[in-house]
């Protein structure tokens, strides 16, 4: 009895996409099963001693886009805000200046995760356009002086801040009532990106209670959806811990410097962490590449670092595998979020990029 092996080779075809540089499709040929064949002497009398070949498995690759995200930036413009720094020139610049600086410079970059901002302001004496009412402490008091803006856009946010000057006192309660209106409008608008507020202030807030105490008003906006940021620019800052908290963030971020330019530089740092925070949700498209409905037992995920070094990814739910992903809900899911520790390498470095390879199943061990 004599033994032959057949073993067929891998046929790897590329394909280049040609509308888009973002996106291109990888068919692969798995190699088939080598089989045994048994001679029991004279043609037609071979059989296998294996399974049949392997069919063959279409891994469509296409690169992962963040979750959009918008952010409505809650901005102290009261009084207090007139408080100065020293430049080195012997002028001086105060703490509205300087956070509107830190606006205007981050608005001005591309980001890897698609970013919009609103902005809406309190403090002032009277409601912007859109705005209704006489009461600093109802959410119609108050409108967005940007209306939600995709970034880079420089041009719109220096218009926008141009006229803003610090007055009044500090609603913040109703500002965050007024803010939270607005992000429900957002959501209804884009019913899957990621939506969140930023309150930037110098000082503890006053006035307003019942549903528009801060953290009453906060509270009730990290229930709904959109947790809060909250940014400390002054030295009153006592109430900004327990306002984090309370919209879900558990930490206040505290900036300190002795100029303007120190401050606008280290809110630029604040934006581009709270940005990081939603860096590892990836839109999962409805459709593969090749047209046929999305099937999340068919997904796979491979991130490539800053220096060109591709990691395949395994699919665990709960997170309890090493280089994981798993989905924003197992049963009907709209996201794909890599787990924590991935992520982390993730938001350290802003040039990783995440692939999606779609029509094969997913990798679990």
């Amino acid at each position: 009895m004599a033994s032959k092996h057949l073993i067929s080779s891998a046929l790897v075809l590329l394909v280049a996409a040609c509308a888009s540089e973002t996106k291109r499709t990888v068919i692969v040929e798995e190699p088939a099963v080598v089989e045994e064949v048994v001679d029991f002497g004279g043609e037609g009398n071979q059989l296998p001693t294996t399974a049949p070949v392997k069919e063959t498995c279409a891994a469509q690759t296409q690169v992962a886009t963040p979750v959009p995200l918008h952010l409505v930036v809650v901005l102290d413009a009261s009084g207090s805000m007139s408080a100065s720094y020293e430049d080195g020139s012997g002028g001086s610049s105060n703490r509205l200046d300087a956070i509107k600086n830190a606006l205007i410079n981050y608005s001005k970059v591309s980001q890897p995760t698609p970013v919009s901002m609103s902005i809406v302001p309190y403090g002032i004496s009277q409601p912007l356009p859109g705005g209704t009412g006489r009461d600093e402490c109802a959410a119609a008091f108050y409108a967005p002086l940007l209306k939600d803006t995709k970034l880079p856009n420089v041009g719109i946010f220096q218009r926008a801040l141009a006229g803003l000057e610090p007055t009044g006192g500090t609603p913040t309660g109703g500002a965050v009532l007024g803010s939270t209106a607005y992000a429900r409008k957002l959501r209804v608008a884009f019913p899957k990106d990621n939506i969140a507020m930023i309150v930037a202030t110098d000082g503890d807030p006053s006035g307003c209670s019942g549903a528009a105490n801060v953290n009453t008003a906060l509270a009730a906006a990290f229930t709904a959806g959109y947790p809060t940021f909250v940014i400390g620019v002054g030295e009153d800052i006592s109430s900004l811990n327990a306002m984090a908290v309370s919209g879900g963030t558990g930490t206040p971020l505290l900036i300190d410097g002795v100029s303007a330019t120190v401050v606008t530089q280290k809110m630029n740092r604040k934006f581009e962490e709270i940005r990081s925070a939603f860096s590892c949700e990836l839109q999962l498209p409805t459709t593969f590449p090749n047209g046929t409905p999305t099937d999340k037992s068919q997904i796979n995920v491979d991130i490539t670092n800053g220096e060109g070094v591709k990691s395949a990814l395994v699919y665990s739910q709960d997170c309890s595998k090493p280089n994981a992903f798993k989905y924003d809900d197992a049963a009907a899911p709209t996201k794909v979020m890599l787990c924590e520790d991935i992520c982390t390498t993730v938001k350290a470095d802003r040039k990783a990029k995440q692939d999606l390879l779609m029509g094969c199943p997913s990798k679990v061990n």
